[in-house]
């Protein structure tokens, strides 16, 4: 079992190489097929621990979940207008229903009637960090959110939680 150690937070470039990583190895992993059981259980092991060694190189401890299921909350999505999810066993966040919709999960099946496929959507889910931070940078991550590090749109992140694109400049000599 590795040590490691509690995260509080992300930072943007963190979420970034997540993606990245993400990324890389659906590409990878995504077109090879398996036929047996034994190969599917090769091809999970395989790819659980690239993502494992991958995320252990930015300095991230992570868990593999390849069973998995999220659920909609219809009450609350038809209220606000936007889906809100949560995960079985879990309670809404809105209105702590615990009964909800199948939204997405893992294993899954096609929407294609003729296709009788399997498809497995991993969830990489961080537990941890491998070293630890004395305390979250907040500068970090204002200049990675003034930047557009994490999804290329600059500004800053409010009093109040809401994202402007434009900083406010304060002016002292007027």
């Amino acid at each position: 079992m590795t040590e490691y150690h509690e995260i509080k937070d992300l930072y943007d470039s963190e979420r970034k190489a997540l993606q990245g990583i993400r990324f890389a190895m659906a590409s990878k992993y995504m077109t090879k097929g398996a036929t047996t059981e034994l190969q599917e259980d090769d091809l999970k092991r395989k790819f659980t621990d690239e993502a494992i060694n991958r995320c252990a190189e930015i300095g991230l401890v992570v868990d593999v979940l390849w069973y998995w299921t999220q659920l909609r909350c219809a009450v609350c999505s038809f209220k606000t207008g936007k889906d809100i999810l949560f995960n079985e066993g879990e309670s809404c966040p809105s209105c702590g229903s615990h009964e909800g919709d199948w939204h997405a999960g893992s294993p899954d099946c096609s929407d294609d009637p003729t296709d009788n496929n399997l498809y497995w959507n991993p969830r990489i889910v961080v537990v941890g960090r491998t070293e630890k931070m004395q305390e979250y940078d907040h500068d970090q991550q204002k200049h990675e959110v003034r930047s557009g590090l994490l999804d290329g749109k600059a500004g800053e992140i409010r009093e109040d939680g809401s994202f402007r694109e434009d900083a406010k400049k304060k002016n002292f000599f007027t």
